[in-house]
């Protein structure tokens, strides 16, 4: 599993740890999970200590990485990713779940808030949790890990297109062009 973000409490990676171990408690079998908790600091930030110290507490098959590179987001492609997960407590936008749309990593396991449940969409474009609640995403992550291969590519599919129908963005350019400077769409122009 994969699951990244900037070093911060607010992205729920707290809970993704209680996840970790209440399905590990529950017998769940959970694959290896990188887990990209970064700054752009060269030294761990009090957060990331606090993460590793309860990964090395717990035993947790966690592999924590700390700086930021944006090479992370090519794991999105890999093809062992068996999920990936957002927990954030808090998110205005969300660009995580988009980019494992394109790349086509299913499931997204996703808290339900912000623009996260615009985008994660329970059972149809991933599976949702509830935010700051380690047994709701338990239980999304236990159901993502079970899903068939079937269900893997129609919910692919149905990430891809709500990836297109929403976010593409020379259609929104010139959705907006025509609404708000239609002059400016003229062929000659």
């Amino acid at each position: 599993m994969l699951s990244f973000g900037r070093a911060e409490p607010y992205k729920g990676f707290d809970d993704l740890l209680g996840a970790l171990t209440e399905l590990r408690a529950s017998g769940v079998p959970v694959p290896h999970t990188v887990m990209a908790a970064v700054s752009e600091d060269h030294q761990l930030t009090a957060y990331q200590q606090h993460l590793a110290n309860r990964i090395c507490i717990a035993h947790l098959d966690v592999t924590l990485l700390t700086n930021f590179n944006p090479e992370i987001r090519t794991l999105l492609s890999h093809s062992a990713i068996a999920a990936v997960v957002v927990p954030s407590r808090a998110e205005p936008f969300g660009r995580i779940p988009l980019e494992a749309f394109a790349a086509g990593a299913v499931p997204v396991i996703a808290t339900a808030v912000g623009g996260l449940a615009e985008q994660v969409h329970d059972q149809i474009t991933g599976y949702t949790a509830q935010p700051a609640d380690s047994r709701s995403l338990a239980a999304a992550i236990g159901r993502g890990l079970c899903m068939t291969a079937r269900a893997r590519e129609t919910m692919r599919a149905a990430a891809r297109s709500l990836l297109a129908a929403r976010y593409d963005y020379a259609a929104n350019i010139t959705a907006f062009m025509q609404q708000n400077a239609p002059w400016a769409m003229t062929r000659s122009g």
